[in-house]
């Protein structure tokens, strides 16, 4: 092998090396290109699309209109909540809780309860009775000193079902142990859970039931009870706060004098607003008051009233025929009220009125926009 040969070999073996070691020379960067870059245009934004109205819901439409169309014509003036299955349906303030000053009614205007009071004095009694303080079937004279001996038969049962055959009181402007004084001298009008005859003084001994089984006032013992743990903030005693809606009888005029709260006491003398009635009906019937047990025995109907169909619970009134509800009603000087709860529909509705009228017919209206009956 000549010596060119040699170096041409040696020559290719260094190269292929030098590529296999990747020290070949680095190819020459592509040149820039001579045209300015055009920047790209941003995507035109779309217009935001308008909210979408939530629809209303057809109960509420209804139970509105009838409440709106009342208001204008001047037989109603409050509020009125409605809720199923936990959530408010309806919330609304009418008419004015004070004509003179323009004050306008809302869901947290504060107004008097009349007999809507005696919902919370059977919740009293059965919060004592879950406690193991006392029991339904305990004689009144148990807790009531001195009694007449005709008394004696009558059970707390009887007392919360309005059939203990205790007159009823026909004045307010008295203490409520004179009230009962007064009627222990009076002889029973029927044997004791014959018959449902509603009684202002029955309720007004179970106040003082409360009061001799828990060591507390009435007041103190709700406040402590129901209205602290429910946080019901607008629900207390009537000692004539000045923030209390005014009360007007039917025509429309406030009446001279309104009945004595002292007197009324645990039969009609605490206020409320929709909103705080509205948490006392969801804890009610969650069973975060009373048990499961407890809440059966106050719908569970007992005795037949008058009018087809209905008959006494424990402070409620129940329907059993058709849809089941449990009502509650008040009218006084002043105002009307009343409680429905549908337990098979999970639905309540809630009118508070400052001015006088038939609470019944009212919530039969709403209760066939509601339930078609």
């Amino acid at each position: 092998m000549t010596r060119p040969t040699l170096i041409a070999r040696l020559l290719t073996v260094l190269c292929l090396l030098a590529l296999l070691a990747g020290c070949a020379p680095a190819a020459a960067p592509a040149p820039m290109p001579t045209t300015t870059a055009v920047p790209a245009t941003a995507a035109p934004t779309a217009a935001p699309k308008p909210p979408t109205a939530t629809p209303e819901s057809p109960l509420k439409l209804a139970v509105d209109k009838i409440l709106q169309d009342l208001a204008k014509s001047g037989g109603f003036s409050g509020a009125a909540i409605v809720a199923q299955n936990g959530r408010v349906i309806l919330s609304q303030g009418y008419g004015l809780a004070d004509r003179a000053r323009q004050t306008p009614n809302t869901p947290q205007t504060k107004i008097r309860l009349g007999e809507l009071t005696q919902l919370f004095t059977a919740l009293g009694v059965l919060i004592l009775q879950e406690r193991g303080k006392l029991s339904v079937q305990d004689s009144l004279c148990k807790y009531q000193t001195p009694c007449p001996d005709n008394w004696k038969a009558v059970t707390i049962e009887n007392l919360l079902t309005s059939s203990s055959g205790i007159p009823d009181t026909g004045t307010f402007n008295q203490t409520p142990d004179q009230i009962l004084a007064s009627m222990a001298k009076w002889p029973l009008k029927f044997k004791p859970g014959t018959q449902y005859a509603y009684s202002h003084t029955g309720f007004i001994a179970l106040g003082k039931v409360i009061e001799a089984a828990s060591g507390q006032t009435y007041e103190s013992f709700l406040q402590q009870s129901i209205f602290d743990p429910l946080k019901m903030a607008s629900t207390g005693y009537d000692h004539g706060q000045a923030d209390l809606a005014v009360g007007y009888t039917d025509s429309g005029t406030r009446p001279a004098t309104l009945l004595d709260p002292q007197g009324l006491y645990a039969a009609g003398a605490l206020y409320s607003t929709v909103e705080d009635l509205e948490r006392l009906d969801q804890a009610l019937f969650a069973n975060q008051l009373v048990s499961s047990k407890t809440l059966d025995s106050m719908l569970a109907p007992r005795l037949p009233l008058t009018e087809p169909g209905w008959s006494s619970g424990y402070a409620f009134i129940i329907r059993t025929k058709g849809t089941r509800v449990a009502q509650d009603l008040s009218t006084n000087v002043g105002l009307a009220a009343f409680l429905d709860h549908y337990p098979d529909n999970n639905l309540s509705v809630i009118v508070l009125s400052n001015q006088q009228f038939d609470p019944a017919s009212l919530a039969d209206s709403v209760g066939t926009q509601l339930v078609g009956e």
